[in-house]
This record gives C-alpha cells, structure tokens and sequence, in this order.
C-alpha cells in the first residue's frame, strides 16, 4: 500500500470513530423519551410472541406506521438489551450511529480522487459533527439514518453497478418509505435502455417484498394501509404555524387542531401534484445531474408543501445538500439545528436535563415536574401553568417555526434555480411572438 491510500485509510477510519464516538456519547447521556419510548414497548410485545400484524390493525395501544424491516430491528434491539445487557438508550441507537458514521465515510468517498485528502476529510467531517444528525441519531433515537445511508450507497454504486444500486435503494425502502420519492431520479439519472429502468424498479422492490413476507399473506393488505395512511406529524413546516397560532388563539397548548387529518390529506395530495410536475420539468429538461441537486430539491419541495413533517425527516437531505453545496448546507443546518432545539426543548426537555446546571433548577420541583416542564433557554420553573401560556408565545418552538418553513421556501426557490427549472419571462414572451409570427 502506498503512503496515500495509508492516509486515506486513516482518514476514514478517524471519520467512523468521531462519527460514533459522539453520538454514543450522548446516547449514554440521554433517556429513553418519546418515540423510542415506544420503540422499546413495541419491540418487547413483539419479542414476547405478539402477532407482528397486530401493530398494524390498531389492536394494540402502541400504532406502528413503518415497514416490518425496522419493526425487526426493534425487536433485536430489545433482545440485545435483555440478552447482552446493553442498556436500551444506547441498543436502540447503536445501528443508526453506525449508519451515521457510514454516512460520514460515503461522503469521504464521493468526493472526486482528484481533490485534496483535506478537503475530501471536511466533506466527512461536515457530517460527523452536524448538530442535525446528532441530535436526531444521539439525543432523539429515531433510525432515519438507516434508509438515508442505504440511499447515499445507491448514489455511489450507480455509475459502476447499476442493479446493486437498485438494491441499496430498495433496502432503504425497507426500513423506511420515503426513498420511493427518488426513484424516478435514478431511472432518468443517465441515458440508458426502458429495459434497464424496468429491472432498476423491479429489484428496487426486491428488499420491501422480503420484509413483507412474514406478513405477504396473513396481513400484508392492513399492514400496507397502516403504512399508506400515515401522514406525519405537524411539528414544522406551514402546518405547524397554524397549530401554534391555535393554540395562542386558545390560550392552551396540546389541544388537538381541528380537522388535522384533513388539513395534512389536503397538503398530501398537494406535495404528490407538485413532485409529479417537478419530476416531469426535470426529466424533460435533462437536469437531472448532479444527482444530489434533483434529490436536494426534492426534499425541499416535501418539507415546503407538505404539512406533516416531524423531527427526523430533517436528516434526509442532510449529505446530499453537503455534497450538492456546502454553502446551502451550512445555512440548513444553522436553521434546521435551531428548529430541533425549539421542538425538543418543548416537547422532549428531558432529552436535555442532564445538561441543565442543578443550581438552575429549583429544589422544591418535583422530578416529576422537572421531568416534564422545561421553559426557554433552559430554565426549570414550577409553575406549569404560567409555563405553559410563556413558553407557547415564547418559547424557541414558536420562534423557530416560523423561521424554519420560509427557509426551505427559500431553499427550494434557489435549487429550483439552479436545476434550470424556470425560464426568464423574457425568453417566454420571445418564444410566444416567434411561434405567432409576431415583429416588433
């Protein structure tokens, strides 16, 4: 081995350790809080021998709304934890961080031969210590890590092996749903034969069909509904700022927002009009290269149009922003790390509670209290309700919501640009007069 494939190896090694190293870190600090709360309930029911379908006929109290590939990781996790004794806070995050630290190395890897093995380190390094990942991966435990490595390995086997690309995508799928928004990226990605589009779906499907077989026969109609009919959930994005502005208007937090399945069927069937004309403006364009721009765009769009968006869905686009444009990834992350502050100071405080100086929190709250009520910029107070009526004016969640759903506006505006999707009203007027004959 020559001296630069020793650095180059070094270099990538030191990329996967910082990568997990520091989500492990806050793995072991951080409780067990929310969804992978749930994760841990579900996981065990199932290892005690309950009916996988059960999940998603709504006969338990505990819905499950993925496909049964993560449904399968969370009974290993919980068997880990009984088994191996690895605490669950960190079992339940322990394949996500590995994904992390994957995702660090692709993006090491995808970065011309040509750069310099500095530049190509940053790249990496960008993500190992993106607060966005971290909190989503090591504060959080949500596992959008998985499906977003299994499609950044699609974007990198693609050019040299097409079909084991289709693979990687597919096994995104598996776990989660969303890598199906890019599947019309990758069959127009390069001129190739109908052919070889058709065996690209086809083996995409492969991995969700084997994840689906224990249930294929007995249950696959409702568990396919169960998955379908999820819509997210309003925490960011235009849908969000109304359930705020509700609950000022009502003086109350937490209360239900009227007609909100309404509200986010509408917003659904608005995203899927405008990716279907998107996808067809790129596809007819031919912009659909550089690959990580069309995905880039693509997010953007869902983030913007659509109303459920929850906290992990913020990790998605995070390494093909980075590779597309530093620039645009620096200002997402900035604004993107300030909305999942607001949103988990809010709603999860207890993710940061063992970070907040004991001397801030008053002696007479009790844990129960301290548990549960955290007002803005970190402060316990034991007065709930007064709590409650600040914090929904103030507090970083309201701040930050309205900052966060124009940004991806913004974002998407400037990608839409950039992929050539528009054209000058100039050149429009030009075409009109031309193709009527007109002079001036």
């Amino acid at each position: 081995m020559t001296k630069s494939v020793w650095k180059a190896t070094g270099a990538i090694i030191c990329l996967f350790l910082i990568t997990v190293i520091i989500r492990l870190y806050f793995a072991i600090k951080t409780p067990v809080v929310g969804d992978s709360r749930e994760a841990y309930k579900i996981g065990s029911m199932a290892l005690r021998g309950v009916s996988l379908e059960k999940f998603y006929y709504g006969a338990l109290p505990y819905a499950y709304n993925n496909p049964p590939a993560l449904l399968y990781l969370l009974v290993g996790q919980v068997w880990i934890e009984k088994t191996i004794h690895i605490p669950f806070p960190i079992a339940n995050k322990l394949a996500a961080t590995v994904a992390d630290g994957l995702i660090a190395v692709l993006l090491f890897k995808l970065i011309s031969e040509k750069e310099k093995l500095s530049k190509k380190f940053a790249y990496g390094l960008f993500y190992a210590l993106n607060p966005v990942s971290i909190l989503i991966t090591g504060f959080h435990g949500q596992h959008d890590a998985l499906p977003t490595l299994a499609t950044l390995a699609a974007v990198y086997i693609f050019p040299r092996y097409m079909l084991l690309g289709a693979l990687f995508l597919g096994l995104g799928m598996a776990f989660k749903p969303f890598p199906v928004l890019l599947l019309p990226l990758f069959l127009f990605m390069r001129p190739i034969a109908w052919r070889k589009r058709v065996q690209f779906t086809l083996l995409s499907m492969v991995p969700l069909f084997l994840a689906f077989a224990p249930l294929w026969i007995t249950a696959f109609g409702m568990v396919n509904r169960g998955i379908l009919i999820y819509s997210g959930s309003p925490d960011y994005g235009w849908l969000s700022l109304i359930r705020t502005a509700y609950w000022l208007s009502h003086h109350a937090i937490y209360v239900p927002l009227p007609n909100i399945d309404l509200l986010l069927s509408i917003s659904k069937y608005v995203f899927l009009s405008a990716y279907v004309l998107v996808v067809i403006t790129m596809l007819r364009r031919k912009t659909v290269n550089p690959i990580t721009g069309a995905i880039s765009l693509v997010y953007f769009l869902f983030y913007f149009v659509y109303g459920g968006i929850a906290s992990q869905y913020l990790v998605w686009l995070l390494p093909f922003l980075i590779l597309y444009n530093r620039r645009y990834a620096f200002a997402y992350t900035i604004i993107a790390t300030t909305a999942l502050l607001g949103y988990y100071a809010f709603f999860l405080p207890r993710l940061f509670l063992w970070a907040v100086p004991f001397f801030l929190v008053p002696v007479q709250v009790e844990e129960s209290v301290k548990m549960t009520v955290f007002s803005q910029f970190g402060v316990l107070t034991p007065n709930i309700p007064l709590y409650r009526q600040i914090t929904a004016v103030f507090s970083l969640y309201t701040l930050t919501s309205i900052v966060f759903w124009p940004s991806t506006g913004f974002f998407l505006w400037r990608l839409i640009q950039d992929c050539k999707l528009t054209v000058k009203v100039g050149e429009r007027m030009k075409k009109f007069r031309n193709s009527h004959g007109w002079r001036r």
